[in-house]
């Protein structure tokens, strides 16, 4: 009884679990470089989320805010 389509058959299964190994390495270095970039936009996000708690703090209710909006808009000529 010949044993070369049952090494045929492992090798192909090697191979195909090789390459499905280093298709989740690509994946995993992607998804890092996603988290890397997600905690940039994450950082940026909480820097503008600052400001613009600043600037509610100081304009009070909407309409004090609106009011004062106006109050610093030019003049119309």
């Amino acid at each position: 009884m010949s044993s070369a389509p049952f090494d045929q058959r492992l090798n192909r299964v090697e191979n195909d679990v090789t390459a499905l190994y280093d298709m989740i390495g690509d994946i995993q270095a992607k998804l890092l470089e996603h988290d890397v970039r997600f905690d940039s936009v994450d950082s940026r996000l909480g820097s503008v989320d600052s400001r613009l708690g600043s600037v509610d703090s100081r304009l009070g209710s909407v309409e004090e805010g609106v009011a004062e909006i106006l109050r610093r808009l030019p003049e119309a000529s």
